[in-house]
């Protein structure tokens, strides 16, 4: 049973997406000569004569690239990404030679579901697994070799893989998705470069949309939070005039009736009840320095 008739029932597929860099800029002889290179050189690397040999590889072509989907070992794809890169910086000089350009091819990883359409050479392979490892290749430019979180954080658990890895964090893609992204590169013992060390730059500018759009949010809510303390004084001061209102309506209504001249006339009493005795003390004390009457 070959990997394709495995593949009608849906099953994790770990997929290496690539294309050629500015391949629509090429004349017809130069895009041919890119299929062909490229064909060859995928075809050499040890990883896929290896899962050829045992069904374990469907390839699909793309006219810029082509898409491997390896059945076996997780890391399949990530070795033959690491082999094409080794070959076309060895081969650069020729390479260009044949295709009349620079030949810069770019990467993308990630395991995921796939299923098969139709029979041999009339099939066709479909699903998440196939459609994320694309939008992960497009988010590199030139040389990058990227990686979905589901293929890079396994293999950041093995030390041969770890030193390669490095954390990109999050891309916006195609349809809004986020893709949590890591890049491969680093410097092979024989000296040799491997994959593109530069942040990609779809991956730079939707992490500055990203920080610019949480530095708008964190203004809306400080200046919400004003509004809010603003709000509060205002509703005190209200409630403050509020309650002087209720007191100045008391005391219209307290006037209005008969509360206050009640109060007016026992304050009258009062004070003439004073005066009276004031005026009974005087007399007394007048009589006692006068004395008695004399008598004639």
């Amino acid at each position: 049973m070959d990997a394709l008739t495995e593949l009608h029932s849906k099953r994790t597929a770990h997929t290496l997406f690539l294309d050629f860099v500015g391949y629509s800029r090429l004349s017809e002889a130069g895009q041919l000569a890119v299929q062909r290179e490229l064909h060859a050189l995928v075809h050499h690397t040890a990883p896929v004569v290896r899962a050829r040999d045992t069904d374990a590889l469907v390839l699909r072509r793309t006219g810029d690239g082509m898409a491997l989907l390896f059945t076996g070992a997780p890391d399949d794809p990530v070795r033959c990404a690491l082999e094409l890169d080794a070959q076309i910086r060895q081969q650069h000089a020729r390479l260009r030679e044949a295709v009349g350009a620079p030949f810069r091819i770019r990467m993308g990883i990630h395991s995921g579901t796939v299923v098969a359409f139709g029979q041999n050479d009339d099939s066709d392979v479909a699903g998440e697994g196939i459609n994320t490892a694309q939008r992960v290749m497009d988010c590199g430019d030139d040389g990058h070799i990227l990686l979905s979180a589901a293929t890079a954080q396994p293999l950041r658990a093995r030390p041969e893989w770890a030193r390669w890895l490095h954390d990109l964090g999050t891309c916006r893609v195609k349809h809004d998705e986020l893709v949590h992204l890591y890049s491969l590169h680093g410097t092979r013992d024989d000296g040799l470069p491997v994959g593109n060390e530069a942040v990609p730059r779809q991956v730079f500018a939707s992490q500055d949309q990203a920080r610019r759009l949480a530095e708008r949010d964190l203004a809306l809510l400080a200046e919400e939070r004003r509004e809010g303390v603003r709000g509060t004084a205002l509703r005190g001061s209200l409630v403050g005039l509020g309650i002087l209102a209720v007191i100045a309506l008391g005391f219209v209504v307290y006037t209005r009736t008969g509360g206050a001249a009640a109060d007016m006339a026992r304050f009258t009493r009062k004070v003439s009840q004073a005066a009276e005795k004031r005026r009974e003390e005087r007399t007394r004390a007048r009589a006692a320095t006068a004395g008695p009457d004399p008598v004639g």
